[in-house]
């Protein structure tokens, strides 16, 4: 749920012609094209959405929440002139709202699926892509899940489960670096507090952690979860990973 720059760097002739089938009639033609997502580009968008200029299909190559697409689309909301704008996440709530009510994407609009006689979330799909066999049905599962939520915190409202003096910016994100989260740091002083112990245990005994190990493969998991560790311990202190969860109010 953030917006997104569409990627185009296809490792592979297949799944260059799987996306584009029409315009590769070969693998041998989407060959050069591998790894090489500017060409790519140019070559499946240019010419069309609005695109003239030679560079066009990459720079208004898809961006945002609903992957706005082409010169033409950009310019609908404004940003023909500053493409990367799509990618902040406001101008992009934004621009999705806009879209879908107003029907930019694709000429179809909300209020054709859901009005006083309609109630059709896999039609709606048509809204953003213009043919709904395109994961319809999957979206509008989502629909109804982010519906029923919507209806259980509403009901929860009316019935006074939720305090009056919570608010909704309260609810604020508490996305913090991997190594300066409270919760990562239980969860790993526990586990190695047992671990610890048992290995405490092991050696009072007389007995060793390499002794316990009589075959390759016994040998092979523990320097598999040696090195793991090491992996996992250096991208929570470079902070390569972040703990992302909601934050609580009371």
């Amino acid at each position: 749920m953030q917006p997104v720059e569409e990627n185009l760097n296809y490792t592979t002739a297949a799944q260059i012609r799987k996306t584009w089938p029409v315009r590769f009639r070969d693998e041998a033609a989407a060959k050069p094209y591998v790894r090489n997502p500017q060409k790519l580009a140019n070559l499946v968008y240019g010419g069309r959405m609005g695109n003239r200029a030679p560079n066009d299909g990459w720079t208004y190559r898809g961006r945002g929440l609903a992957q706005q697409t082409g010169r033409l689309m950009y310019a609908k909301f404004g940003e023909e002139a500053n493409p990367e704008l799509a990618l902040d996440l406001k101008t992009s709530v934004a621009n999705m709202f806009k879209g879908m009510i107003e029907g930019l994407y694709t000429a179809h609009a909300l209020r054709e699926y859901f009005n006083d006689t309609a109630n059709d979330p896999v039609g709606a799909r048509a809204v953003i892509n213009g043919d709904k066999r395109t994961k319809g049905a999957l979206v509008a599962g989502y629909y109804k899940n982010f519906l029923d939520a919507i209806n259980a915190a509403s009901e929860a409202e009316k019935v006074g489960l939720i305090p009056a003096d919570v608010k909704v910016e309260d609810a604020k994100p508490d996305d913090v670096p991997a190594h300066k989260s409270k919760s990562l740091w239980a969860m790993i002083t526990g586990f190695g507090g047992a671990g610890g112990f048992s290995l405490f245990d092991a050696m009072s005994n007389g007995s060793t952690l390499l002794g316990a190990i009589n075959n390759p493969w016994a040998l092979l998991a523990v320097l598999s979860l040696a090195v793991g560790g090491g992996v996992f311990a250096w991208l929570v202190m470079s902070g390569r990973l972040q703990i992302l969860h909601g934050k609580a109010v009371s």
